[in-house]
């Protein structure tokens, strides 16, 4: 599997049109383990389901299932699915009735233990594969590559039977035989269980109808880190190619990363004992729901305290997961030292560590010029181009009503007063003065100043650029998705403030902020 080929899979599963069957919304009511109208909702061919166990994962897809295929009474279960008619390009509704034939639902581990243990009973397995033809779908050589990297493992040749109706009128199972490139031969029977389920979930994806639902529990048992990586790549593969829209169930950290915050969905029981379900906006709160520790994986380097303070209280307020993965750091000799990180960083293997550079507005010349290296760069937000220590005063003594209210001071003429005490002070010492002066902590009066700026509504829309740029740093993003960021943090049109973007041809950018506008920078 190419790397390209799976990013493409990857992009692809968030396209709705790749799915001629979806499955959206599932409402349980009246369910003694859920909260009241518990909702669950998909919005993308792969979604999973995680959270720590006996919360109720397996439960809401077996629901799922038996609502659909048994008319299970017992729950009221309120089902949305859409299905696409790919002449009209119209989606329309679909009742139960009609997902009956087109849902299933697996659960790998113990389907695999139960086909091993009725042929390992079986006295006679030629008799049982007599008139049976070898399934063909691993004879491709790409198909058979696909299947030696998720097991590392290279096969020389793969034969799949599929038997029918031996465990079940309506059940199907592959008895597997391989060979390897050594020429060492030999049948599911004598293969470790994770071999046995990596090959028999890839079979399972190319065996079911195209166009399907596809409910499946833990793929990752038995199975290594770097083969749950390879499986479930290869499942988001023939995920968007085949159409078949999948809900899973995972406690693998390897697979969720693959998957991603937007399309995880994460059970947990509250203070009565319901489970409820919350989409996770970082991936350390999925990771939190498994018991992991979150570790951070970069700095943000900022030329000084009062940098730092303003930068972090930015990220808090728009976007605090950020400060779950870098660290805010301010250094010592202030800007020289940050550019000559973001300029002369320049590691000769990829780092584990992440670097990212914020300069002061006041050096927003500098920005794109640094971007070259393997430090991502922006600056601050400032539209005067000012650093934050002036940013911010202009604000302090200017705007004093708006800023002894946010302190809780009922008279101005206190705040006003300790201005013209300690205003003609350094920068940074006359704000820890003011402060103190009223009985405030440095924090609070800056957060009061900050709150002041962030009303103005110019300041505010820089604000969210800023984020915007940290938050994609260094990844090629599409208009829409920067357009979908930018609108649901401002309501505004990110187009109508820049015209150009909507002019362009290209879809794809790099994203930086200098200070005072975005750039977008196109991807070669």
């Amino acid at each position: 599997m190419r790397d390209r080929k799976v990013q493409d899979a990857w992009r692809g599963i968030n396209k709705l049109e790749n799915y001629p069957l979806r499955l959206k919304r599932v409402t349980i009511n009246n369910s003694l383990k859920l909260c009241t109208d518990f909702q669950l909702e998909l919005n993308a061919g792969i979604t999973a389901v995680c959270g720590k166990n006996g919360v109720g994962k397996s439960t809401i897809l077996r629901d799922i299932f038996n609502t659909i295929v048994q008319d299970d009474s017992e729950l009221v279960i309120d089902i949305y699915a859409e299905k696409l008619q790919k002449k009209s390009q119209i989606v329309e509704a679909v009742n139960k009735p009609e997902l009956k034939n087109k849902i299933n639902y697996i659960e790998p581990s113990i389907e695999c233990a139960k086909i091993l243990e009725y042929l390992k009973t079986t006295t006679n397995i030629d008799e049982l594969l007599d008139g049976v033809d070898p399934n063909g779908i691993f004879k491709n050589e790409k198909n058979r590559n696909d299947i030696s990297q998720i097991i590392g493992k290279h096969y020389k040749n793969i034969e799949l039977y599929e038997i029918e109706g031996a465990l079940g009128s309506d059940h199907t199972f592959p008895f597997i035989q391989v060979e390897l490139n050594d020429g060492t031969r030999y049948s599911c029977l004598d293969m470790g269980m994770g071999e046995f389920l990596c090959i028999y979930i890839c079979w399972y994806f190319n065996w079911i109808e195209q166009g399907s639902i596809v409910l499946i529990e833990e793929i990752e048992n038995f199975i290594s880190a770097y083969s749950q990586i390879t499986l479930i790549n290869y499942l988001a593969l023939q995920s968007q190619k085949r159409g078949l829209w999948t809900l899973l169930t995972s406690h693998s950290e390897h697979i969720l990363s693959c998957i991603g915050t937007n399309n995880i969905r994460i059970v947990y029981k509250n203070v009565k004992q319901e489970s409820q379900i919350v989409t996770p906006k970082h991936a350390s709160k999925y990771l939190e729901s498994l018991g992991i520790k979150f570790n951070k994986k970069g700095a943000i380097l900022v030329e000084d305290g009062f940098a730092s303070f303003f930068c972090s209280y930015l990220i808090n307020k728009f976007s605090h997961e950020l400060l779950k993965e870098l660290d805010v750091i301010f250094l010592s000799d202030g800007e020289s030292n940050v550019e000559k990180i973001a300029k002369h960083f320049k590691p000769k293997k990829p780092a584990s560590y992440e670097l990212v550079a914020v300069f002061d507005a006041d050096m927003s010349a500098k920005v794109l010029g640094a971007n070259q290296g393997a430090v991502r760069v922006a600056a601050l937000p400032s539209k005067s181009k000012h650093n934050p220590e002036t940013e911010l005063w202009h604000v302090a003594s200017s705007q004093v009503t708006e800023i002894a209210s946010k302190l809780d001071i009922d008279d101005e003429s206190r705040v006003l007063e300790a201005i013209n005490n300690f205003g003609s002070l350094d920068y940074h010492d006359r704000f820890t003065k003011i402060a103190e002066n009223l009985h405030k902590s440095w924090e609070t009066y800056l957060n009061a100043i900050a709150s002041v700026w962030l009303n103005v509504r110019e300041n505010y829309l820089l604000a969210i650029q800023f984020i915007l740029s940290l938050k994609y740093r260094g990844q090629i993003v599409d208009k829409g998705m920067i357009g979908d960021f930018y609108k649901s943090k401002t309501g505004d049109n990110l187009d109508d403030l820049y015209p150009s973007l909507r002019k362009s041809e290209t879809q794809n950018f790099y994203v930086v902020f200098d200070g005072t506008k975005l750039n977008f920078i196109e991807s070669k």
